[in-house]
């Protein structure tokens, strides 16, 4: 892509920045938001892992008052079977 490649250690990196802003997203302050619905729902994915498991991932996302929609939980647990 582009033509150029990624060091481990750019990697690593960008990992890095992308899981503290992911924690920062998870813990902010939602209660000035004015929520008239809320819609919880999940989704599976494969995900590298050791296991060979498939994820689950529940999400939660809101609607505002003004329409607005906004994504409230985002994390990973494993799927049920079925």
């Amino acid at each position: 892509m582009g033509g150029s490649s990624l060091s481990r250690s750019g990697v690593s990196k960008g990992n890095l920045v992308l899981k503290e802003s992911f924690e920062h997203w998870h813990m902010r302050d939602l209660s000035a938001v004015d929520i008239s619905y809320l819609f919880v729902d999940g989704f599976s994915t494969e995900v590298r892992s050791s296991s060979a498991e498939k994820k689950s991932r529940p999400l939660g996302h809101q609607l505002t008052a003004y329409g607005m929609r906004l994504t409230v939980c985002l994390s990973l647990a494993v799927c049920e079977s079925t």
